[in-house]
């Protein structure tokens, strides 16, 4: 029980933190040392601190959503997230934090980041395979390819996870059968979601890879698929 209330107490302090951060910096110095700790603490085993943590979760929501310049700690998050010894409920959680602040992150620390957000996928479940596929499709343009065949070939450190290589191919073959233009740019968190415009389901794709391209890729409003096909 001690333990339990040193938790609570904790939290709480980490709450009046995250409360009296004024400015953006400073709540990102607040997020970026406890969010990863504080998600840690979803699998305590008192119910009292799991309502706390997710009391202070709602809170962390509620103002980094409205403070778009507001960094999460997403190298320790993909740390954590690769902990054999994290609870499935912690890592479900720790990628909710991962794909809310990938996107704030600059081109190029997010390129950094693709080797290993790709040997994260190891062992997950496809849902989580694919929210974080495609955060990493959009950046394989951007990639510096080494000319030297060896560390071209040693790019992604895959040669050992060959599953892992066939399951990104085969999302890629499915996202190339949609419609030129069907997807819209990464929105900001506070634009309104469009996922609920029309549009009827690509010849070659079923109805299940269509919305796995999809479900986390808003489509362009007003967009089509006879209408790109016929521009």
């Amino acid at each position: 029980m001690a333990g339990a209330v040193d938790e609570l107490v904790l939290l709480e302090r980490v709450f009046l933190r995250v409360g009296s951060a004024e400015t953006d910096e400073q709540l990102q110095n607040v997020v970026s040392k406890f969010l990863p700790p504080v998600l840690l603490k979803l699998s305590s085993q008192q119910e009292g601190v799991r309502k706390k943590v997710m009391e202070l979760l709602v809170h962390i929501n509620k103002r980094i959503k409205t403070r778009p310049m507001v960094r999460l700690p997403v190298d320790a998050l993909l740390v954590q997230y690769q902990d054999p010894s994290a609870s499935s409920f912690v890592i479900n959680f720790t990628i909710i934090y991962i794909k809310m602040g990938f996107p704030r992150l600059t081109v190029e620390e997010q390129t950094e980041l693709v080797p290993i957000m790709l040997n994260a996928l190891d062992s997950k479940p496809q849902s989580h395979q694919d929210s974080l596929l495609l955060l990493i499709i959009p950046l394989l343009g951007k990639l510096k390819i080494p000319t030297d065949p060896v560390k071209r070939a040693s790019l992604f450190g895959l040669n050992e996870k060959p599953h892992i290589s066939k399951y990104l191919l085969g999302l890629l073959l499915d996202m190339l059968l949609l419609p030129y233009g069907a997807l819209s740019p990464q929105q900001s968190e506070n634009q309104g979601s469009t996922n609920d415009v029309s549009m009827p389901v690509p010849p070659g794709m079923s109805e299940y890879t269509f919305k796995r391209v999809t479900n986390e890729n808003p489509l362009r409003p007003g967009i089509r698929a006879d209408k790109i096909r016929n521009a």
